[in-house]
C-alpha cells in the first residue's frame, strides 16, 4: 500500500464525536439558508465482482427517478484489484459524468482482524459475515488502508470526498485516523461526520438485510417504521446493496420508500450535503470540542484503543472566542 501525505483536520474522533448538529435546530443555519428536506441514496460494495448486480439495482433506482447515487467503491474487493476490469472503470467514469459520486468503501471489505470477545464474534462474524474491515483496526493499520484507498482513487482520476467503512463498523482508533487523511467526510449508519468542520449531522439510514428469509421479511415493516419516525428529519439516507437485486420483494420495498421520499425531498449525494453544510458554517464558532489526532503512539494501547489520558483530553473543550469577548449575539 502506498502512503499519501497526511492532512490534518480539526475534528473530534472516537471518544468525543464532533458536536452533533440537528439540521432543523442548529443555530448556525439561518431560516433563509436552512437545508431543504434531502434524500441521499448510496449503493454499497461496488466492485467488478458485484457490478452486474449493481447495474440492476441502479436500473431499479432509475425506474423510480433519475437521481444521483453515491457509489461506494472497494479498491481491492476481497483481495482482487478492482482496476483490472476496464469495463468496470469505464462504467464508473460514465456514472461520475452523470452526477454520481464515488466514495471510498474500505480497502478489501474483509475483516481479517482477530476476534477477542464473544460480542465481536456475533457482530463481526455472524451479523456482518466478516465484512467489517475497519471494525478492529488499530490506528496505523487504518491509516495505511485509508491512504492506499485515497491513492487508488487518485490513480483513476476520480474525485474523492468521502469514506464509508464496510458494514459501517469502525474501531475507535480507525475513527480517530480519519482526521489524518484528505477526506472531507465519513458516514456511519446514523451520522454524517464533517471531518474538516469537526461536527456531525444526524443522518439516519434505511437499509434492507437480505442474508436470510426472516431478515428480508422484517426489513420491509422495519424500514417503513424508520421512514415514518424520521419523516421530519431534514436528511434521510437510503442504503442499497448489490444483493438487493436477487430479491424482487426487497427492491419493490425500497422503490416504494424511494418514491414516497422523493415526493417531499430533493435527492443529493452525501458529498454535496457535506459541502453545502460546511459552506454555511459561521467562520468562528464560539466553542469547539476537539481531539488532536497525534502521531504519538502513547495515545493508543496495544489493541488500538484510546488511552485513559487521551480520553481525558478528549473531554476538555477548547474555547475559541471571535474577535473579542464583548461581542453580542448577532
Amino acid at each position: 500500500m502506498t502512503a499519501i501525505p497526511r492532512q490534518r483536520h480539526a475534528a473530534a474522533t472516537s471518544q468525543t464525536r464532533p458536536e452533533t448538529w440537528n439540521l432543523v435546530d442548529a443555530g448556525t443555519r439561518s431560516a433563509s439558508s436552512a437545508m431543504a428536506p434531502t434524500l441521499a441514496v448510496s449503493l454499497h460494495d461496488v466492485a467488478p465482482a458485484t457490478w452486474c448486480a449493481c447495474e440492476r439495482v441502479l436500473a431499479a433506482v432509475a425506474a423510480v427517478a433519475p437521481i444521483p447515487v453515491a457509489l461506494l467503491v472497494v479498491p481491492r474487493y476481497r483481495g482482487v484489484d478492482s482496476a483490472y476490469d476496464r469495463r468496470f472503470l469505464r462504467a464508473i467514469d460514465a456514472r461520475l459524468t452523470q452526477g454520481d459520486e464515488a466514495v471510498l468503501h474500505g480497502w478489501t471489505h474483509v475483516d481479517d482482524s482477530p476476534v477477542r470477545r464473544p460480542f465481536d464474534l456475533l457482530a463481526r462474524r455472524v451479523y456482518t459475515a466478516g465484512e467489517g474491515e475497519f471494525a478492529a483496526l488499530d490506528r496505523m493499520d487504518a491509516l495505511r488502508r485509508l491512504h492506499a484507498g485515497v491513492g487508488w482513487f487518485a490513480a483513476r482520476g476520480w474525485p474523492l470526498r468521502g469514506f464509508v467503512a464496510p458494514a459501517w463498523l469502525m474501531s475507535r482508533a480507525a475513527r480517530a485516523a480519519l482526521v489524518d487523511t484528505p477526506l472531507q467526510y465519513a458516514a456511519t449508519r446514523r451520522e454524517l461526520l464533517l471531518l474538516s468542520a469537526g461536527q456531525t449531522l444526524f443522518a439516519p439510514s434505511l437499509c434492507w438485510s437480505t442474508r436470510s428469509r426472516w431478515r428480508r421479511a422484517a426489513s420491509t415493516p422495519w424500514n417503513a417504521l424508520l421512514a415514518l419516525v424520521n419523516a421530519r428529519r431534514p436528511l434521510l439516507r437510503l442504503a442499497l446493496h448489490p444483493g438487493d437485486a436477487d430479491h424482487r420483494e426487497v427492491m419493490r420495498s425500497w422503490q416504494s420508500e424511494l418514491h414516497a421520499a422523493l415526493q417531499v425531498r430533493v435527492a443529493r449525494t452525501e458529498g454535496d450535503v457535506a459541502d453545502d453544510w460546511i459552506a454555511h458554517l459561521p467562520p468562528e464558532p464560539f466553542t469547539e470540542t476537539t481531539v488532536e489526532s497525534r502521531a504519538d503512539p502513547r495515545a493508543f494501547d496495544v489493541e488500538g484503543e484510546v488511552s485513559d489520558e487521551a480520553q481525558l483530553q478528549a473531554h476538555r473543550p477548547r474555547e475559541r472566542m471571535s474577535h473579542g469577548q464583548g461581542q453580542g449575539q448577532g
